[in-house]
């Protein structure tokens, strides 16, 4: 699987933010999950605690 962000400064992108949305660019499932997974766990790492979601389809 090809990494899509391998160089993402979550810190530098959230700034002083309160809130962060991800959103999909691709319809990959694989992709997504990956990168999605990656996101969450960087931006707990500076300072977000919670999580909202829409659905993910159960083959998540």
């Amino acid at each position: 699987m090809n990494k899509i962000n391998t160089d993402v400064n979550y810190r530098k992108m959230a700034g002083n933010a309160r809130l962060a949305m991800l959103g999909e660019s691709s319809h990959n499932p694989a992709i997504y999950k990956f990168e999605a997974i990656k996101a969450l766990k960087e931006l707990k790492k500076v300072g977000f605690t919670h999580f909202a979601i829409e659905m993910l389809p159960r083959s998540m």
